[in-house]
């Protein structure tokens, strides 16, 4: 009892900008004009496509761990996404000696059973390349397309870098972009993160991003150290961003209710004694305004007599959780998850894990009211699992088989579609792990032609479907069979199951299946009731 009533909770719904005893928040939004440069990740590394080692591409159980990354490299900061079909790709950072700090991509088609580890990269000739961070966007012409972004000491700090993943699966596609924010004296990029939806209204690129950096006074505006800012790209403009003004923050986060339209940021901050956890939220549709406190929805903090630290935010469908740890001055740290089951306007709280050790660094995944998250303890990765929306817990693990392997510190590992990546120390340096953090449905979706259309869907993860939503839907000159849909109770893994569909019309068609989210899109003609040509 006497750590709960150390949190002090905040929820305020905001029509203007926030002012509070300790705060002034004064967001403006700035057009940077700046050109957006590609680098490329190609020349002679583009070639360089390295396999695992043939003893690490063996189809192992998921129950042992898989290392990902070896050999004579730190590697660290890993994030990991998954398209839902199968396909997951992971990002981290690859040190050779202190001097030497590369990104490293990685990718598997198989839902990690196998990996394929492209040669590090250094786009920005010598600096540093840290914490990464990855989204899935969307099925895009039967490609699914990501983004990503890293923290990097270039430019000292004033530049911020972007990831464009045309196909998840085709490391030719893969680009690194970024916005060079030096000539305004912008420096020391620290904390970075991106979110994407499948189509953000009037935006040119469905993502937003979400970092740390600090800036010497210009025009009207004070000097700054380490405050959060979002980034964006409006429909045929270029680049904004809206900062906030919270000195000294870090460890930002961000995330979008896809269902909903909805943006949840979440930072560290101080609150002049101790730190706190802030989580600001608005709708899709205020980016251009929130910085004027327009549109707004809310803001909510986590502080008080305990330190808030190392928050994560994850939300679909209007359930929100937001993660993070808190510690009472000198009692130990613990997991608590702040939860909300309608978008934010009611919050309660529940401990994830509050043993007398030490539970630190947690990530969290949602799907509508069930979540996962990880934490480290002693060394050591656990999962805990919730289907209530947050109200219980329960907790599994350790995930990694050998004990207190995990190199313990802050985005030290990941979770997507059920699966764990981390930063483990059992090779006496850092290397990446992957393996089954829960048990999680995933589909493969095939698409074929003839008379009609025939769609399957497979369960492909390690957990059981239930109450299994699915739609077919056609593009050009239908006259029969535009739209089909339907319900599946129960799918296990490795089950499938055949839906036949009448059409009639007649050029060319596009196909698009959805399935509990993951999207498969074909092509063909139409003859009549004939399909032909589908891919």
């Amino acid at each position: 009892m006497r750590r709960v009533l150390a949190i002090c909770i905040v929820c305020t719904m905001l029509a203007g900008s926030l002012i509070s005893a300790h705060n002034v928040r004064m967001t403006k939004a700035v057009s940077f004009s700046v050109s957006k440069e590609v680098i490329t990740i190609g020349g002679p590394l583009k070639a360089d496509l390295k396999t695992i080692d043939e003893s690490f591409a063996v189809v192992l159980p998921l129950s042992t761990d898989k290392q990902i990354t070896t050999g004579e490299a730190d590697d660290r900061y890993p994030s990991l996404i998954s398209d839902g079909g199968g396909n997951l790709v992971m990002a981290y950072s690859s040190a050779l000696s202190f001097l030497e700090v590369d990104l490293g991509l990685a990718y598997s088609t198989d839902n990690g059973e196998n990996w394929m580890v492209l040669t590090p990269v250094d786009p920005f000739d010598g600096e540093a390349e840290l914490q990464t961070a990855l989204d899935f966007c969307r099925v895009e012409d039967g490609k699914s397309l990501a983004y990503g972004t890293f923290v990097t000491s270039a430019g000292n700090g004033g530049i911020t870098p972007f990831i464009v993943l045309e196909d998840m699966t085709a490391y030719e596609t893969w680009s690194i972009y970024y916005l060079d924010w030096t000539d305004n004296d912008f420096y020391g990029l620290d904390s970075i993160d991106i979110a994407c939806d499948d189509e953000i209204e009037g935006m040119d690129e469905d993502f937003v991003m979400t970092y740390t950096m600090s800036f010497p006074a210009f025009d009207q505006w004070p000097e700054v150290h380490q405050i959060p800012f979002i980034l964006f790209h409006p429909e045929g403009d270029s680049y904004w961003c809206y900062w906030f003004y919270y000195n000294w923050s870090s460890h930002a986060r961000i995330d979008i209710d896809r269902a909903m339209n909805n943006i949840y940021l979440t930072f560290q901050t101080t609150n002049d004694t101790n730190q706190d956890v802030v989580l600001e939220f608005a709708p899709e549709s205020a980016l251009g305004e929130w910085g004027d406190g327009k549109g707004e929805m809310g803001l909510f903090r986590v502080g008080g007599s305990a330190d808030a630290t190392n928050p994560d935010v994850d939300a679909d469908n209007n359930y929100v959780y937001l993660v993070c740890q808190i510690n009472e001055i000198g009692i130990n740290e613990d997991i608590v998850c702040f939860h909300s089951s309608d978008g934010g306007e009611t919050w309660e709280m529940t401990y994830i894990a509050n043993s007398p050790d030490n539970e630190m660094y947690p990530v969290i995944e949602a799907k509508g009211s069930t979540a996962t998250c990880l934490f480290t303890k002693n060394g050591d990765l656990y999962a805990a699992i919730t289907t209530d929306g947050g109200n219980t817990w329960e907790i599994t693990g350790p995930i990694n088989d050998e004990t207190g392997s995990v190199i313990e510190e802050y985005a030290c590992a990941d979770v997507a579609a059920g699966y764990a990546v981390w930063q483990d120390g059992r090779g006496g340096n850092g290397d990446i792990y992957f393996d089954q953090a829960t048990a999680l449905p995933a589909f493969d979706i095939s698409i074929s032609g003839g008379f009609g259309i025939k769609v399957t869907i497979t369960n492909v993860g390690t957990g059981e479907a239930k109450d299994l939503q699915w739609s077919i839907d056609l593009q050009g000159l239908v006259f029969v069979g535009k739209h089909s849909e339907g319900m599946q109770g129960s799918l296990k893994p490795g089950e499938s199951i055949t839906t036949k569909l009448f059409v009639l019309g007649l050029g060319p068609v596009g196909v698009s299946v959805s399935v509990d989210g993951t999207t498969k899109e074909a092509s063909g003609f139409l003859l009549g009731p004939f399909v032909l040509g589908m891919s």
